[in-house]
């Protein structure tokens, strides 16, 4: 991960963003080939998923976790382990998390390292 372009990274979180918010989501993800075409359709990424692994590559290369909390399933299963009375540990590795996502966004953002 030490050759991330974070020029590109960030220009993508700031476009991606703006694509949402203007409702062209669709369009950017198709011209950045971030989705799935079938026949004459194509269906983007869903927006939460990327934008939250962008913004965790940004933070893990400034040395911070994105997410710091344990996603949704794993906080539903502990708690309803608990309503059932089951003694249960809580176990999420905040920091494997957040480098997995980090690693994975950043095979796309490998290059030039930006200055």
């Amino acid at each position: 991960m030490e050759n991330v372009n974070t020029e590109k990274l960030v220009e993508d979180i700031k476009t991606g963003e703006q694509a949402y918010r203007s409702g062209s989501w669709k369009s950017w993800c198709e011209s950045r080939g971030l989705g799935r075409k079938w026949s004459d359709s194509f269906w983007p990424v869903p927006y939460a998923t990327h934008m939250t692994g962008l913004y965790t590559l940004r933070a893990f290369l400034r040395g911070r976790m994105h997410r710091k909390n344990p996603p949704a399933p794993i906080r539903d299963f502990h708690r309803s382990m608990l309503e059932e009375g089951r003694e249960h540990e809580l176990i999420w590795d905040m920091e494997k998390h957040n480098r997995d996502i980090a690693e994975r966004i950043a095979a796309s953002y490998q290059g030039e390292v930006a200055a």
